[in-house]
């Protein structure tokens, strides 16, 4: 349990830290079933695995609307 929330909670400091300076790529229409218009920046959380956070700008705040990694739907990106 302490190990899911250590991952947990790496992945969410990321997101704070990095959103705004992190690159930011145009999500593929693939996942406009979320959001359309949406980007998205990747965080990597180890050799294996890569997590993709799918936002948007809205009144200066970052709304995210969706998390995934390569694992689960990675062969929709790019």
């Amino acid at each position: 349990m302490d190990s899911t929330l250590n991952y947990v909670n790496n992945i969410q400091v990321f997101i704070e830290r990095n959103i705004h300076i992190a690159p930011h790529h145009l999500a593929p229409h693939y996942f406009s079933k979320y959001k359309s218009g949406i980007k998205y920046i990747m965080y990597h959380a180890n050799k294996n695995t890569i997590w993709y956070i799918f936002f948007k700008l809205h009144k200066h705040r970052f709304m995210i609307h969706y998390i995934t990694n390569n694992h689960f739907e990675g062969q929709y990106i790019r």
